[in-house]
């Protein structure tokens, strides 16, 4: 198997694991978290789980707590893989996601003109 083929099996296997261990995790029924993408380190020891949060106002609440959710992750992975050497997990908002949406937003205006 290449190794494109095994690093998108991996951000897939991340990406959907994250996302619903998140939803199963959420504290509060006041916001909605949506992973979104998933950056991997290219020695595969540091991977960064991306998210929005709706309503934004709830971001930082949001990404605190899945912040002290990395562990609770980490052995998730491990119990759920076979990777020999199960890496460093982080959370983070999507800032991405976010000025996608908001050039969405510009372009619809601009069409409406």
């Amino acid at each position: 198997m290449s190794d494109e083929i095994r690093d998108r099996k991996i951000e897939t296997f991340y990406l959907e694991l994250a996302a619903k261990f998140l939803v199963e995790n959420s504290a509060s029924p006041y916001y909605m978290i949506t992973v979104t993408n998933v950056n991997i380190t290219k020695n595969h020891q540091y991977v960064t789980i991306l998210f929005t949060v709706l309503p934004e106002e709830y971001e930082k609440n949001a990404l605190k707590h899945a912040r002290t959710l990395r562990g609770d992750f980490r052995d998730l992975v491990k119990s759920r893989s076979q990777m020999k050497i199960i890496p460093t997990f982080d959370f983070d908002i999507d800032k991405r996601e976010k000025y996608r949406q908001k050039m969405d937003i510009l372009i619809q205006k601009a069409n409406k003109m």
